[in-house]
């Protein structure tokens, strides 16, 4: 199995229920869930729910399974939706389960525990325009102090670039040694 190369586009899936209304997913696996930029570029291009088929271990899925879904929801203001495989699948593995729906708050809305079943909840829409419109934090995002992050963009120049004037002492940090940098910071590598 490889890692993909792209970040793929949210899919939109009709609501099955008379006058419901069609819903954005955001498609990640669970090793996506480790990563806030991942959701982050989902929610960027117009997911309204994330969604997260796993199959966490015992011991990762203990400690981190319930807190990473509920800060995706609440860091991106979507809902989160995580099928868990749960039990033992050879003597070397055993996965965590505990399948969830958390809302764009942060509160879990449907929950499984550690055997088989179904979590269902309802997404309510409405719910999730109102937590945006109450905590605008998409447009209040500072990509000018962390834009590498939020953008995804990988910065550092070519080799052979001019070199970056640094302070007052006419230090300079050569563009081979930039780890990125934005107006107001520089991170750099001493080789």
């Amino acid at each position: 199995m490889e890692p993909g190369g792209e970040i793929g586009h949210p899919v939109t899936v009709e609501s099955s229920s008379p006058g419901g209304e069609s819903v954005s997913v955001g498609l990640g696996v669970c090793y996506d869930l480790r990563f806030p930029e991942f959701s982050l570029a989902l929610r960027r291009r117009g997911a309204q729910l994330l969604t997260y088929p796993s199959a966490f271990t015992v011991a990762t899925g203990m400690a981190h399974w319930e807190v990473l879904l509920r800060a995706r929801a609440v860091e991106n203001q979507c809902f989160v939706a995580a099928a868990a495989q749960c039990g033992r699948h050879n003597d070397r593995r055993s996965s965590y389960g505990h399948s969830m729906v958390v809302d764009p708050w942060g509160a879990v809305l449907a929950r499984c525990g550690d055997g088989e079943g179904v979590a269902v909840a309802p997404l309510d829409l409405g719910r999730l325009a109102e937590v945006r419109r109450s905590m605008p934090l998409q447009r209040h995002r500072r990509a000018d102090l962390y834009g590498l992050a939020a953008e995804g963009e990988e910065e550092g120049g070519e080799e052979g670039e001019d070199p970056i004037a640094f302070g007052t002492s006419g230090a300079v940090i050569h563009r081979d040694c930039l780890v990125f940098s934005t107006p107001l910071t520089i991170c750099a590598v001493n080789r």
